[in-house]
């Protein structure tokens, strides 16, 4: 799923692309971005930090 927030897709088009509920792929991304100790901040977009975490981290 990272791959494909690291190619720009919304949490929409994830779930469509990978046959999910919106609400599973929006659930599921805000499980990696915890588990990335990524927290909400009007500073920095979680989804940035997440791929380059995925670019850091192969």
């Amino acid at each position: 799923m990272l791959r494909l927030i690291a190619a720009g897709l919304s949490d929409a088009a994830i779930a469509d692309q990978l046959h999910l509920a919106l609400t599973t792929a929006e659930r599921t991304c805000t499980r990696i971005f915890a588990k990335l100790d990524l927290h909400p901040s009007q500073h920095f977009d979680r989804r940035v930090l997440a791929v380059l975490v995925l670019l850091r981290e192969g």
